[in-house]
């Protein structure tokens, strides 16, 4: 849990919510996922892309880590969230 608190992961929760609650922020989060959708058609070098890659990727290999950081670089760009501070992550148990 402190990982999950250090990392920004409720900020981000909360960014999405209200994101997903109001018409401002899902026109802003729309309008950013169109964007990057449209500057990387040729290239397929934004952010979008990427994810995408890892998403998809993932889901033929079943492999969770990878799903985990290509949902999170998707829906982080989308709200357009940063978080404050990087942490390093080990596994527990």
């Amino acid at each position: 849990m402190d990982q999950f608190e250090h990392c920004g992961a409720i900020e981000l929760l909360i960014v999405l919510d209200s994101a997903t609650n109001n018409l401002a922020g899902g026109i802003s989060s729309f309008t950013s996922l169109a964007t990057q959708i449209g500057l990387g058609w040729e290239d397929q070098e934004t952010s979008f892309y990427y994810a995408w890659d890892d998403i998809s990727s993932a889901w033929a290999t079943e492999d969770a880590e990878l799903l985990g950081k290509g949902l999170g670089l998707l829906v982080s760009q989308i709200v357009k969230f940063e978080s404050k501070s990087s942490v390093e992550v080990s596994p527990t148990g």
